[in-house]
């Protein structure tokens, strides 16, 4: 499913670039980072998860819009703090943070409406890379710091909202994914929900 919605955006980001001229544009999003569980797995490991708490995320964003089709390039930052760790049924309190940096390349699809609000639907990849500072348990080792890149993925949804010429508003939803992360030979699941608000300043 992944591949075949991104390759309808290039197709279509491709078809606009023909016809229309491109119009450059920056912009920023901030919206809830809401990680879910990490299912972890390591040799010898009982079935393990980690919980978090919902934190930021930020992103930086510069583009092209087409019209219909517009692409561009993010990075953002997620951070999450850790707040369970789960082992064959028994949980434990634990302190640590969770921290994603990610470089993307974005395809959106904006319905042709001639009227200001407009509904998109977007996907893109790229790389993330995962920071975890240092575990903390009561009684027990602390789990040392990590960091890992990893392929990722996004997909989403929202509506635009054309206040001027040269700004835009966005609001929706986006679900960012990721291969598993190695951290210090522990893989680690990662998936994050985001409802985003953000702006767009076009030249």
């Amino acid at each position: 499913m992944k591949p075949n919605i991104l390759q309808v955006l290039f197709a279509a980001f491709l078809l606009s670039a023909t016809t229309v001229s491109a119009q450059p544009y920056i912009g920023a999003n901030i919206g809830s980072s809401i990680t879910t569980d990490s299912n972890l797995s390591q040799n010898n490991m009982l079935p393990s998860t980690i919980s978090y708490n919902t934190g930021l995320m930020l992103s930086g964003i510069a583009g092209l819009d087409f019209g219909i089709v517009r692409g561009e390039l993010e990075v953002g930052y997620r951070n999450s703090d850790i707040n369970e760790f789960s082992q064959a049924g028994i949980k434990r309190v634990v302190s640590g943070s969770a921290d994603l940096m990610n470089y993307m390349i974005n395809g959106y699809v904006v319905a042709p409406f001639v009227f200001p609000v407009k509904p998109f639907v977007m996907a893109g990849f790229g790389l993330a890379s995962m920071h975890t500072g240092e575990v903390k348990e009561v009684d027990l080792p602390n789990r040392p710091s990590a960091t890992n890149t990893q392929f990722a993925y996004q997909v989403g949804l929202g509506v635009t909202y054309d206040v001027l010429n040269l700004i835009a508003l966005d609001a929706g939803y986006r679900y960012l994914g990721a291969s598993d992360f190695d951290l210090n030979g522990t893989k680690a699941g990662y998936g994050n929900h985001n409802f985003l608000l953000g702006c767009r300043y076009y030249f």
